[in-house]
């Protein structure tokens, strides 16, 4: 074999095998790092909560730590009908399994006055789906704050 023609297919096989993958890396990195991509993964898990638990609910921050893992920070869930908050929490953490989803919710405070709503939804959305087999989810918080209007009760362990 030539020199030249050695030369060539090691030049082709460097920038087959080690170069374009390397691109596609750094690439695929830059593009999950760009504000607009991470605002769309944002409003794609809003709308996705929306969907499934009947309410609105937005998020002030959202990461993904480890793969199957995310971290919603600063959730909102509003009566869709009149924008009256109806329980936020500082951060939950879904985990997805094979058994289901893993929430773990961080500070969760409930409004007293919409908890009527609050229950209705989680009725109508999980007890009452249509889906043959909706998939299991627990919910943990080690405390539950409850907003009346002129006090507040927490509760632990729920």
């Amino acid at each position: 074999m030539r020199e030249r023609t050695r030369r060539d297919l090691i030049r082709a096989a460097f920038l087959l095998l080690c170069a374009a993958p390397t691109v596609s890396v750094v690439t695929a990195a830059a593009v999950c790092r760009w504000p607009t991509y991470a605002a769309a993964r944002k409003t794609a898990q809003e709308d996705e909560l929306t969907a499934r638990l009947g309410v609105a609910a937005s998020v002030d921050q959202m990461a993904s730590p480890r793969p199957g893992v995310k971290l919603l920070g600063g959730l909102q869930l509003c009566d869709p009908e009149t924008g009256a908050l109806i329980a936020e929490a500082r951060l939950v953490e879904v985990a997805e399994a094979r058994e289901g989803l893993l929430a773990l919710i961080s500070q969760p405070d409930i409004h007293s006055e919409q908890l009527e709503r609050l229950g209705a939804a989680v009725h109508q959305r999980i007890l009452c789906a249509a889906e043959p087999s909706p998939p299991a989810a627990d919910f943990l918080a080690r405390e539950v704050t409850l907003h009346a209007h002129d006090h507040s009760q927490t509760f632990r362990d729920v």
